[in-house]
């Protein structure tokens, strides 16, 4: 496999294009949770189910990140042992934590909503609009769901500067990889133990858990 120049990916019209082909991307996975549920008849009330869902999509992008570094690199690169426990702790906050709560989050909430939440700012616009205008009610379900998006979203900022300051001396992409592994698996074992279990796939389902899967890897690659 041909690699990339440093200096081609140093561009600013390349890194512009390739920044909003990420953003594309990840923006294009808030509908996609919600069409997966409806796909897979999970409900808004099964936590459990949602978790396995999350830890499929997870798991997977971790095993083709992995497996395409590997490709690029002509052989599978597996983390050292200090690398191991630096991807554990992203596996934690990063996709364990992070993703538990937002595909909570997403069962209540809408996909545009959800969206616009992940940018945090928007969520004191709500809480402003219901408390000193009363545009909306604030019940049970918007506050669980609107609010595990915004801590979605905090783990998320929390995550990043952590992977910044470990991507200083470790592989990114095996970091990556094996960051996903660790904390869709954790994601999977979660849902199980609270009595979720795996959803029957139909073809389009699985089409669509396909799409997610490199999603998430095509852009933490890029």
């Amino acid at each position: 496999m041909k690699k990339i120049s440093t200096s081609t990916l140093q561009r600013p019209m390349v890194i512009c294009l390739l920044a909003a082909f990420c953003c594309l991307l990840w923006g294009s996975a808030f509908p996609a949770v919600k069409i997966g549920y409806g796909l897979l008849s999970i409900s808004s009330a099964d936590s459990a189910e949602q978790l396995i869902f999350a830890g499929l999509r997870f798991f997977f992008a971790g095993v083709v990140t992995v497996l395409f570094h590997g490709a690029s690199l002509r052989r599978l690169r597996l983390p050292a042992r200090s690398s191991l426990w630096k991807a554990t702790k992203l596996g934690l906050i990063q996709t364990l934590v992070q993703y538990a709560l937002f595909y909570i989050g997403m069962a209540h909430t809408s996909g545009v909503k959800g969206s616009v939440l992940m940018a945090v700012h928007v969520f004191f616009a709500i809480l402003i609009s219901a408390k000193l205008f009363h545009y909306e009610r604030l019940n049970a379900p918007k506050l669980l769901g609107d609010g595990a998006v915004l801590l979605a979203a905090l783990a998320n900022g929390f995550s990043i500067s952590l992977f910044k300051r470990y991507a200083e001396g470790e592989d990114t992409l095996t970091l990556c990889g094996y960051q996903f592994i660790v904390g869709g698996g954790l994601l999977l074992l979660t849902g199980l133990c609270f009595g979720g279990t795996l959803p029957y796939f139909t073809g389009q389902s699985l089409l669509l858990l396909g799409y997610m899967v490199l999603l998430s890897a095509v852009a933490q690659t890029i």
